[in-house]
């Protein structure tokens, strides 16, 4: 998947929407997409300092000659980088990179995510509305028919709407890193922490008056410590407060805090974050809070309400009297306990591994739709928000009841794939069973994540992986589902597994279910592909793999077999190398199997028959036509009878490759390396 990020101002700028993008792209690394970035050196940013080899994608800078982020040079790369772009991801609204990046979209037709970061929220001191109007009248102009609004918390999104109503949006917050270690400093002194933006919707007005009734009211040393930079003038004008109500020193104001370690220590010497704004779209300052197990008093104008049903703050009115007595009332509770839930719900569902994890899924989804010429609007059952979203303002929803079925998954080095396929299945299945063959990568704990059971077993054959996950684990529901890892249930089959299998007559004891493969981000329908009937859901005991090498299928030992209408999606995000090297693996591995036996087809398959159903089917054709053909030529056979006899030349460019590559080259490679083996034998004799 290749990612392409406009932003206006990127790493090591302090302008945090370049900040949110640097953190995502190196979290997306691990997942196989290829990252490019197109920015300005906006924000003081050198462009040198990005040129020795410091990030593992390139990135492009553009002078600016005027204005914030006014870049000439920028159009013109951005031309050929949409181009090379699988989804474009857009940041920020008010910023000269928005016009130019839309337009080039519109006229690719390329998916694009647009990211405002709370832009388009209003409040009651939003200052230079008659320009930002006028800004988001020319964008409705210039916006790409295959445009999804990114805003992370259903605050933002309802009020984002409010400027955009024909747009669809798409809730996922922001991740935050969080620290392994964490110490903190012990004092007698309250140590309380305002950490942000120096601007008029943060409300520090009413901290200040918060603080004077501090004053008058705390009997032990407390001291407010005020971090971030702003416009100068609003600055001296909160110095100017802090003067006339006489804080003195109880509160410092240290100005902008730049880089990691400067707010690490920060927090380390903190004993509680206080947020009073009036509006927020997230507030990363809470998480970074939370993820440093420091304790937080949010105002009810952000997002995080649930800190109080997480146990880990307290959320308040944003007036100096509701401020005051939450800090009283949160300086008698167990602050080092309560830090200690905040870094533990951080990890669970904020931690930039999981977001980018749910952000790679939404652009193979965004990419996906766009590709089969979707309009993104049309290409959700209902809003993206309610199928997307990680959070609905950070609130969970109640898990429906779950069926008898437990999920069996067969892994090796599957970081990629293995969060979409778990996710997919969840509030389906009772327990998820992984079993592992010696995963270096982050496939466990992920798995652990999901709260699967991991079991590790050496790998021999998917047929003898399965049979001893069946005869092993600790399976105890009456239905089993089984699934690769780089598959996934739609959600109109999960919605159907939880009408039928109540309702299922007695005799049935397996259900068959429509393989939808997905190639390079197309559904290839045509080539002989779909449907293709698996079966993938059966009752313990009543059925099993055969002990085939290749091609081996889940049969019922007993009763009889129903069909599902909807589909299962077999969709891997790994790249076409990773395809190669599985297909190249298959290929020595059947090459083996026919020089041991003799055969041009597996002893161990049940039946082959010209009239059966579609396994047999396809088996009486390998081994009565296909194995009888001459050598190298029933490849390139098979390819023409696939790509222009069973149709795959509908399936486009993708269809092209993919049935060459899986109909030609694949079966050509078989051939050679048997032609080899039988050489080498010959020169033996």
């Amino acid at each position: 998947m290749r990612i392409l990020h406009v932003v206006p101002a990127f790493y090591p700028s302090i302008y945090h929407g370049g900040s949110v993008v640097y953190e995502l792209c190196n979290s997306l690394l691990p997942y196989g997409a290829e990252i490019r970035v197109l920015t300005t050196d906006a924000l003081e940013v050198e462009r040198r300092a990005l040129s020795r080899g410091t990030l593992e994608y390139p990135v492009y800078f553009s002078k600016k000659v005027w204005g914030e982020t006014v870049a000439p040079g920028l159009p013109s790369r951005l031309l050929n980088l949409v181009r090379w772009a699988n989804v474009v991801h857009l940041t920020e609204v008010y910023s000269f990179p928005t016009l130019p990046c839309m337009m080039a979209c519109k006229i690719m037709d390329k998916p694009i995510l647009w990211s405002p970061l709370g832009a388009l929220q209003r409040w009651e001191g939003s200052t230079r509305l008659r320009l930002k109007s006028i800004w988001e009248s020319i964008c409705k102009y210039t916006l790409p028919k295959q445009l999804v609004l990114h805003v992370t918390s259903e605050q933002e999104r309802e009020e984002s709407l409010k400027a955009f109503p024909a747009l669809e949006a798409v809730v996922m917050p922001h991740g935050v890193e969080i620290p392994s270690q964490i110490t903190h400093e012990e004092s007698q002194v309250l140590r309380l922490l305002y950490l942000g933006r120096l601007d008029a919707k943060k409300g520090i007005e009413n901290l200040f008056l918060t603080c004077k009734l501090l004053k008058d009211r705390l009997k032990i040393p407390w001291k407010l410590i005020l971090g971030g930079g702003g416009n100068p003038g609003y600055f001296k004008n909160l110095a100017f407060q802090k003067e006339a109500l006489g804080l003195g020193t109880q509160v410092e104001m240290i100005g902008e805090v730049v880089g990691k370690e400067k707010k690490r220590q920060l927090f380390e010497n903190t004993d509680m974050v206080v947020v009073p704004s009036y509006t927020e779209n997230f507030c990363i300052v809470v998480a970074e809070s939370l993820a440093h197990g420091v304790p937080v008093i949010v105002s009810q104008g952000t997002p995080w309400r649930r800190v109080e049903e997480k146990g880990c703050g307290l959320w308040v009115k944003n007036q100096p009297e509701s401020l005051a007595q939450a800090i009283e009332q949160m300086r008698e509770m167990p602050l080092r306990a309560m830090g200690d839930r905040g870094r533990q719900w951080m990890r669970e569902e904020f931690s930039w591994g999981y977001v980018a994890r749910r952000m790679n899924e939404l652009y193979h989804h965004l990419f996906k739709h766009a590709s089969e010429g979707v309009q993104l609007s049309n290409a959700f059952p209902t809003s993206p928000s309610a199928i997307l979203r990680v959070s609905d303002d950070f609130q969970e929803k109640p898990k429906s009841e779950t069926l008898e079925v437990d999920l069996i998954v067969l892994t090796l080095n599957e970081e990629v794939n293995l969060a979409r396929c778990l996710e997919s299945v969840k509030g389906l299945v009772k327990n998820i069973f992984v079993v592992d063959s010696g995963s270096t990568d982050r496939t466990v704990e992920i798995a652990i994540e999901y709260g699967a059971q991991v079991v590790t077993h050496a790998f021999t054959t998917q047929a003898e992986q399965f049979n001893w996950a069946l005869d092993h684990l600790p399976i105890k529901s009456e239905w089993i589902l089984r699934l690769d890892a780089d598959e996934h249930l739609l959600p109109e089959l999960k919605e159907e597994i939880f009408k039928t299998l109540p309702n299922l007559s007695k005799d049935i004891c397996g259900l068959y279910i429509k393989r939808r493969m997905i190639f390079l981000g197309r559904w290839i329908r045509h080539g002989g592909y779909y449907p293709t009937w698996i079966l993938r859901l059966f009752k313990h005991g009543k059925a099993r793999s055969e002990d085939a090498e290749l091609n081996e299928h889940i049969v019922l030992l007993e009763g009889r077999g129903d069909h599902l209408k909807n589909d299962f999606v077999d969709e891997d995000y790994k790249d076409l190398s990773a395809w190669s090297r599985k297909h190249l693996g298959y290929a020595i591995r059947q090459n083996r199997f026919l020089l041991k036996t003799h055969q041009t087809y597996d002893p161990s398959w049940n039946k082959m028959r010209l009239f059966g159903n579609q396994v047999e089917r396809k088996r009486w054709f390998i081994g009565h036509l296909y194995g009888k053909a001459p050598i190298f030529l029933r490849a390139f056979f098979y390819f023409l009878y696939r790509y222009f006899f069973r149709l795959g030349i509908l399936d486009g460019f993708q269809g092209l490759i993919f049935h060459f590559l899986h109909g030609c080259w694949y079966m050509f490679y078989t051939d050679a390396l048997l032609f080899e083996a039988k050489l080498r034998q010959k020169d033996i004799a």
